[in-house]
């Protein structure tokens, strides 16, 4: 990609380059009070093949920094908080309108009043719901 040859291009000796979004294995982790994403796939594993073909994959990220001549460090994880809903009804109300989750817009309306019924049936007596998203965080240097 450009980009890498550019950052490569106008990163200093030792500087870092880090990168950072989610995997499919990031997304497909199995849905929790905490992973809201994972029963997207779970319930619906026709998703995956369409999230799959939107995000990267780990060695495919590192191939491309070696390319660029930046040395590849060890790939990382991280969990962010995004949203904390006070109950299931709030998280639902917030899942409804598939705002800021275009692979909702995948589903049917009848799907996903499935999957809204599945997650209302999961989280029941959660309260409050601490909605996470993990990310794959890379990083290299250039020598």
């Amino acid at each position: 990609p450009t980009f890498l040859r550019e950052a490569s291009r106008i990163l200093n000796k030792n500087g870092v380059l880090i990168l950072q979004d989610r995997t499919i294995e990031d997304c497909t982790i199995p849905g929790s009070p905490e992973h809201i994403r994972g029963y997207f796939f779970s319930l619906f594993p026709k998703l995956i093949e369409i999230e799959s073909k939107r995000r990267p994959k780990t060695n495919t990220i590192q191939t491309e920094l070696q390319k660029h001549s930046l040395h590849v460090l060890p790939a990382q994880t991280q969990w962010e908080i995004r949203k904390i809903h006070d109950s299931v009804e709030a998280l639902l109300q917030d899942l409804s309108p598939r705002t800021g989750r275009s692979i909702l817009y995948e589903l049917t309306d009848d799907e996903l009043s499935q999957l809204l019924q599945h997650i209302q049936t999961a989280l029941q007596n959660v309260s409050p719901i601490i909605e996470r998203d993990r990310w794959t965080i890379w990083s290299a240097m250039k020598l």
